[in-house]
This record gives structure tokens, C-alpha cells and sequence, in this order.
């Protein structure tokens, strides 16, 4: 598309619904050694990861482009046709339908919208089967909690849920209605469909581009996480690892710059791609995610827009920090939560288990990788139906045949050798390691060192307090045996849950601490810049970012 250049102060005063994932254990902080690549725009140091841990058509004319040329080193060659097809609507007025007819052998259909400027608000307002059955009305995913709207850019897909228009895709012209909400009337479109000769699926490899904050992980870290997320995900293969090195300015991501960071992708290799941005601290005060996706789906095939990337933070523990990852791919890929903690929302897929009240973490789907809560332990499993959401996606340089070669990707970009067979995989069940505690409900355990995939109003604090006291939350805060992580986060939420005048005097003198582990000092700054800013002030430490970052720096 024309239009990939854009400033992206033009975003700061943006506000963005994201869907996140949160929480995990650590016990250490790992600080990296210094090595890695160039930032945007520089050079990159290319790796390849070889471990892991355990409806109708516009009056306009169009181009279809397509790639099959070089394939990675899987047997079997380049593909004979082309595994992504694009058709380039150009712009298109809103309310202007479009539309493509994919062969009969297609798995699925991607479409986005994206605005003449960056600040424009867009939706995919309808998506309409050939037998004219409205899938998506007005920009919403009926009986989930998913939208299609976005600044800059709006992205959606077929299958999302299991209807039987969608899975098998049915055969016939596809239709995308974009919208404008505000910042104009006329759009960019594509329309993308994914294909292979049979109609099955015969695998992919998933190209990754970290980026990462040299503060937050070496990469060593964070390349063992990756391989651990992607490799046998749905069936995918880990691709062209790159790894680049992200700006300090964005150690810690809040509402004021979250929008900025996907910018950073803007020119970098690979399409499709998956942009992983890792940082210090994700810090959107109350909602507390461990990271985000920027929409169910993200865009892979846009680089530098507010749908390329996913962010996160690193606890210490790749293992679980993988599974946080494998959840945000899987939103990026097109995947809903099984179940929400609005009740009543669930994904549409017939063969994941619901749950009537996610808040009593009693439920069928708690294993499930698309649970909003996960936790350690959980085995992360992956339905037949949610396989096939992620295989009828763009996320990946797939294969056309049996024992075919993987598509080159669509940027010529290089494409690195196919890593050897990781050791361990995601997926298989993890021991329940690292924390129990039997002064605490099971409950309680879990959501203190769970990663919190919030898609509705509930208070993260009531929450928790509905399962513990603030009075408990404190001494686990205190009690060093516990996890920096889990001390970091129960120490905030007794502050927010109400502690005495000397409660309160604990946790100053923490967060005052240089020699306080990391997770520990940014849970006291946290709750005391919501209860007591005062209490940072005479300690010298601002009520802003700026001992989070000290504290950091530290550890």
C-alpha cells in the first residue's frame, strides 16, 4: 500500500482498545549483555532459533499479486501457485463493497481497511458470505466481544468462528463493506485469500522479527521464548528469526506512546511477519497486562501500522512467557477467548468448552491456550477448530502440497534455514512450578502469578481481593521466598486495596529500596502513585515513570 510512511506522533493522543494477555512468575530478572541488532531502520542480526523451551465487486480496477518464486529450505521446492493471493482494491469510498472469489481449494480470506491518515478511525463494518449471510454487522463479531474498527487500520478474517459458511469456506464471492468512523470518507483495500491445491492444510513456517528493549531480555532470552511459542503452534514451524534492538523511549509502554512503538516496525523484513516488541513494562494503570495484540486478527502483511506488532513484557520464566506469547500469536492470528469475564461472550467455535464464571477459575476451558487467564501449569491446548482459524490466516509462509516447499515471503526478503527440531514444545503440560503458598485459596494462587487477557470491565483489584485480603497480599508482598513477580503485583493490589498508615510505611520503604528486586519496587510505585503520590515525593521519587524506570535500570 501507498501510504506505509507515516508519522506516528499523529497516534499519541490516540486512546486503543487492545486485547491483552498478563501476569507470570519470576524470580529473577534477567538484564541483557549488551549484544543484539540495530534499531529500526539499522542493521539487524538475523538468527535462526534452533532451541525452545519445554460480497459485491467496486467500480475500480485491481491488481492481483502474488509470489511463489523461492521457497525455504523445506523439501519439496517453491510452491506451483501461490499460497497468499492479494487483490488491491486501491481506495475505495465507505459503504463501498468489495469483493473476491477464491478458489474452491481456499482456506481462508483476510481483509483491511486503512485510512488516508494515520489518525483516521476505520472498520470493516460487514463481512457477507456468498449465500448473502452477514458474518460480521456493524463492525462486530455477533455473540463475542470482538470489533472491527481500529485507528489506521482495520483488520479481519474467515474463519473466525465455526459457522457453516466459514469452515469449510464456502465456495463464492467474499464480501468486505470498510467503513469510515471518523477522519474522512475513502480507504486503502485488500483483500487477501489463503489457498492450496488440495484445500488441506500442509503446514508453514512463521517468520519473526523481535524487537527488543536492551533493558528487558537478552536476546538469547527472548529467541528461546520465540521458539518455544511458535514452533509446532497449530502445526506451524518456527521460520527466519531477526532480532533487532528496540528505542529506550519505549522501556515502559503506557496509553501516551503505546501507539508509537508500531511504528518502529515501519520497513523492517519479512511479509508475512510476526513483529514481537519486548519491553520493560506495559503500564496502562489498573489494567495490568503482560502484553497485548493490537486486534483479533493483527496485520501481518503491513508493516509500521497500529496492527503489526505484538508487545509484551519478559518475568524471568521463558517457559510461561512463551505461553503469554503462543496466546497473543494466537490473537494475531484471528483466535477469541474461550470464555470471557463478561458473561455470555465466548468464542464460536462448537469444540471449545464455555465457562458460566471465569471469576471462580472453576471452568472446562481452563487448559485452553485462548482462557483469558493463564496460568502455570495450564497445557495450553488447541482445538481442531482454533487450528483452523490460524491456518486459514496470513500469518504464515505456507506450503500448497504434501511435502511442499514454503512460500518465499512476499517482500523478497531472505529467508533463513529451516532450524533443527527444537527439544521441547509448548503444549505439552508444564509442571506447576516456582510458587505455592497454602496460606492462600489454589484460587488466589493462580491469579497472582496468572497473565490476565482482560476484554472487559472487571476491576483487576476487586478480583483478586475477592479471593484474598489486602492484609495477606501485604505479607505475601514482604515474604522474599515469594516470586518477584507474584510479591511485585500482591503488594500493589494491597495498596489499592486499602492498607494502614504503617502498612503503608512498608511499602514506601520498598519502593525507596535500590537494592528491592525490580517486579518488587514497580508493585510499591505503582500503588502508592494511585494511594499516596505524597509518599513517592519525599522519598524523591516522582509520581510518574520515572522511578519505574530507575527501578529497572537496577535490576
Amino acid at each position: 500500500m501507498a501510504s506505509l510512511g507515516r508519522y506516528v506522533a499523529a497516534y499519541a493522543p490516540l486512546v486503543f482498545f487492545v486485547a491483552t494477555a498478563c501476569g507470570g512468575i519470576a524470580v529473577f530478572d534477567p538484564i541483557d549483555d549488551g549484544s543484539g541488532g540495530g534499531g529500526s531502520g539499522g542493521a539487524s542480526s538475523n538468527s535462526v532459533v534452533s532451541s525452545a523451551v519445554s460480497i459485491v465487486s467496486v467500480s475500480t480496477a485491481v491488481s492481483t499479486t502474488s509470489s511463489t518464486s523461492a521457497s525455504s529450505s523445506s523439501a519439496g521446492g517453491a510452491p506451483p501457485i501461490p499460497p497468499l493471493v492479494e487483490t488491491d482494491f486501491g481506495i475505495v469510498t465507505e459503504g463501498s463493497p468489495v469483493s473476491i472469489t477464491p478458489p474452491p481449494t481456499a482456506l481462508g480470506v483476510t481483509g483491511f481497511a486503512r485510512g488516508l491518515s494515520p489518525t483516521a478511525e476505520v472498520s470493516i463494518d460487514q463481512i457477507i458470505a456468498p449465500d448473502t449471510t452477514p458474518l460480521v454487522t456493524d463492525g462486530e463479531l455477533p455473540g463475542t466481544l470482538n470489533n472491527y474498527d481500529n485507528f489506521d487500520i482495520a483488520t479481519a478474517s474467515v474463519p473466525s468462528t465455526d459457522e457453516p459458511q466459514a469452515m469449510p469456506l464456502q465456495n463464492g464471492n467474499w464480501t468486505f463493506v470498510p467503513d469510515v468512523i471518523s477522519g474522512g470518507t475513502q480507504v486503502e483495500v485488500e483483500l487477501w485469500y489463503r489457498q492450496t491445491l488440495d484445500g488441506d492444510f500442509h503446514g508453514g513456517a512463521v517468520d519473526v522479527n523481535i524487537f527488543r528493549v536492551s533493558t528487558a531480555a537478552s536476546d538469547s532470552y527472548v529467541n528461546q521464548m520465540v521458539a518455544g511459542a511458535i514452533q509446532g503452534f497449530a502445526d506451524l514451524s518456527l521460520g527466519t528469526v531477526r532480532n533487532f534492538t528496540l528505542s529506550s523511549s519505549f522501556s515502559v509502554v503506557t496509553e501516551n506512546n503505546f501507539a508509537g512503538i508500531y511504528a518502529e516496525t515501519a520497513g523492517a523484513p519479512g511479509k508475512p511477519v510476526l513483529n514481537v516488541m519486548v519491553v520493560d513494562l506495559i503500564d496502562f494503570g489498573a489494567f495490568q497486562p503482560l502484553g497485548f495484540a493490537p486486534g483479533i486478527p493483527g496485520n501481518p502483511l503491513v508493516q509500521g501500522s497500529l496492527q503489526s506488532a505484538v508487545v509484551m513484557m519478559t518475568t524471568g520464566d521463558p517457559v510461561f512467557d512463551a505461553g503469554t506469547l503462543r496466546h497473543e500469536a494466537g490473537h494475531f492470528a484471528g483466535l477469541l477467548h474461550t470464555s470471557e469475564q463478561a458473561l455470555g461472550f465466548h468464542d464460536r467455535l462448537a469444540d471449545t468448552p464455555e465457562c458460566p464464571d471465569v471469576m471462580n477459575l472453576n471452568c472446562p476451558d481452563l487448559d485452553n491456550l485462548m482462557f483469558p487467564f493463564a496460568f502455570p501449569g495450564s497445557l495450553l491446548t488447541v482445538s481442531s477448530k482454533q487450528e483452523r482459524v490460524v491456518q486459514g490466516s496470513a500469518l504464515y509462509r505456507g506450503a500448497v502440497e504434501e511435502g511442499g516447499g514454503f512460500a518465499a515471503p512476499l517482500d523478497g526478503s531472505s529467508i533463513a534455514p529451516t532450524p533443527a527440531p527444537v527439544a521441547a514444545r509448548l503444549g505439552v503440560a508444564q509442571p506447576f512450578e516456582g510458587w505455592e503458598d497454602d496460606r492462600i485459596s489454589f484460587a488466589a494462587q493462580r491469579l497472582l502469578q496468572s497473565h490476565w487477557c482482560q476484554r472487559s470491565g472487571v476491576e483487576p483489584n476487586g478480583l483478586l481481593l475477592s479471593h484474598v485480603g489486602v492484609s495477606m497480599l501485604l505479607t505475601i508482598g514482604l515474604d522474599r521466598a515469594t516470586p518477584a513477580f507474584v510479591r511485585g503485583r500482591a503488594i500493589e493490589h494491597a495498596v489499592l486495596g486499602g492498607l494502614t498508615n504503617e502498612q503503608l510505611d512498608q511499602v514506601e520503604a520498598l519502593a525507596a529500596d535500590p537494592e528491592e528486586l525490580r517486579w518488587v519496587r514497580i508493585g510499591a510505585v505503582r500503588g502508592l502513585r494511585e494511594v499516596a503520590p505524597q509518599r513517592l515525593a519525599r522519598r524523591g521519587l516522582r509520581a510518574d515513570h520515572d522511578p519505574l524506570v530507575a527501578a529497572l535500570a537496577r535490576r
